[in-house]
């Protein structure tokens, strides 16, 4: 995959570069644009697939830079990466069908999981039919939930059980034909439906009407959620269109509610975040002050968010920290078990349409987890993870190699390990190379970098070195010869 960075500070640039690779190692990477102009005639020659632009640069920023994207190259994912958490920059970004919204210090975890979105999308798009020149609309098809972040493998046999792909295409009438149902790649339950302008004589809400009483008559118990735009739209923009209607209904999706969306119209609707810093909190105080019947009290919490009509994005995130919390509060790492009841509460929130049994799942997960994580030895389950990267942190590359060790989520793991040590993975196995570099050469005055490089696990010595200043504050040559008169 090719990927243009933009950004005014060329370290920066430099910087996620080289976090792009050290999760995409094939990635083909050019870091030479620093504004939106000079994106542009990068964007010329590169031709890149994705391009990751900051959203505040001199000349041109990267909201002008986006819709220029969308207008001249639609076929270009656009991830904005910001340092300002202002709702009215996504919004925009929205609007502009950027691919995603990141914020200043990228979370690695995050970047990871935009990178493989970009390349299932990539790979799905190389393989997608051939569509002609010519005006369109775009309708997206979702089925039943949303599906946690992590869930698309998980969760795909599961939802290929209710709805075969010709019954999809079936809920359309044959006049509306040729026309295309993608699936874009991110999660199973979603669909994207392609057809000609010109076969349409009925506005949006008549076309969902028609849909809806196909899939009536279809035995899915799943709940169906459309999005349309009244816009037609060219051959060229297809692309962006969809993206925008994901973007809304994934923004918007209120779960085991039916619902049907209008760009125009519902685009720049969003609840607030208040509440849901506010719902973090008052669930976190539950489980950090030890209260009393911690399952029941954040069952109640939970059925009040449903009570409100809160928008699923917004629920995930809301347990997600609730059970790192549990979790991290004993210093206890997921094991099989304990993720065996996270994946079962998922699956139920992705394609239950009850949110009566939702409720339920959710209680009996917390209710497991508070169980184990009172009844184990927790310091030991910790002191097992810690030990065994303290003792082979030379040769471990990446936390996937300790997740795979103790068979562990990899990004789970990544999350609690920074709640538990305070600092992420990757400064921690750099904290303790550097340690074990200085102790090196304080015990050895005739050791060369070189081998002190090698036997940290950094087969480059300049990186090491480097990386050394930048942590010691002088080369590792200046420290080996600080005392030396």
């Amino acid at each position: 995959m090719r990927i243009l960075v933009v950004d005014d500070e060329q370290l920066i640039r430099k910087q996620l570069k080289a976090k792009i690779i050290s999760i995409m190692a094939d990635a083909e990477i050019d870091i030479s644009a620093s504004n939106g102009q000079e994106a542009l005639e990068v964007v010329k020659s590169f031709r890149p697939d994705v391009v990751f632009c900051d959203i505040k640069m001199p000349v041109m920023g990267g909201l002008e830079f986006s819709r220029l994207i969308r207008e001249k190259f639609s076929q270009i994912a656009v991830v904005i990466v910001s340092g300002y958490a202002d709702f009215s920059f996504a919004q925009n970004a929205i609007e502009y069908g950027v691919f995603n919204y990141l914020l200043k210090p990228l979370d690695t975890g995050k970047l990871g999981e935009t990178l493989e979105n970009l390349k299932i999308q990539h790979s799905f798009s190389e393989n997608r039919p051939i569509i002609q020149n010519g005006d369109y609309r775009v309708c997206f098809l979702n089925f039943g939930n949303l599906y946690p972040k992590d869930g698309r493998e998980k969760l795909h046999d599961s939802f290929s059980l209710y709805l075969q792909e010709h019954e999809i295409k079936d809920l359309f009438p044959a006049s509306y034909f040729p026309s295309f149902v993608l699936q874009e790649g991110f999660h199973p339950n979603q669909r994207s439906v392609i057809y000609k302008a010109a076969a349409i004589n009925r506005d949006s809400l008549e076309l969902d009407r028609i849909i809806r009483e196909s899939y009536g008559n279809l035995p899915s118990s799943l709940t169906l959620t459309t999005a349309f735009s009244d816009k037609i739209i060219s051959s060229q923009n297809i692309s962006v269109s969809i993206q925008r209607l994901r973007n809304m209904v994934e923004t918007l999706y209120v779960p085991c509610r039916e619902a049907t969306y209008l760009l125009e119209r519902d685009e720049t609707s969003q609840k607030s975040d208040v509440f849901v810093v506010d719902l973090i909190r008052r669930g976190s105080s539950v489980i950090f002050n030890h209260q009393h019947n911690i399952p029941g009290k954040l069952s109640q919490m939970f059925e009040g968010m449903f009570d409100i009509h809160l928008p699923q994005i917004q629920m995930y995130s809301i347990v997600e920290k609730w059970i790192e919390s549990l979790l991290s509060e004993r210093r206890v790492f997921s094991d099989k078990t304990i993720y065996q009841q996270i994946l079962k509460f998922e699956t139920s929130f992705a394609l239950s349409a009850e949110y009566e049994q939702i409720i339920l799942d959710f209680r009996n997960m917390v209710e497991s987890l508070s169980y184990r994580l009172n009844h184990e030895d927790s310091s030991y389950a910790y002191e097992k993870i810690i030990t065994y990267v303290d003792e082979n942190f030379a040769r471990i590359l990446s936390i996937r190699d300790v997740a795979t060790v103790f068979s562990y989520n990899e990004a789970y793991l990544s999350r609690l390990f920074k709640n538990i040590t305070g600092r992420n993975f990757i400064t921690y196995i750099t904290d303790k190379k550097i340690e074990l570099a200085r102790k090196l050469m304080n015990e050895d005055a005739d050791i060369s970098v070189s081998t002190v490089s090698e036997i940290i696990g950094y087969m480059d010595q300049l990186y090491f070195s480097r990386v050394f200043k930048n942590k010691v504050g002088m080369s590792p040559s200046m420290y080996k010869n600080r005392n030396i008169k």
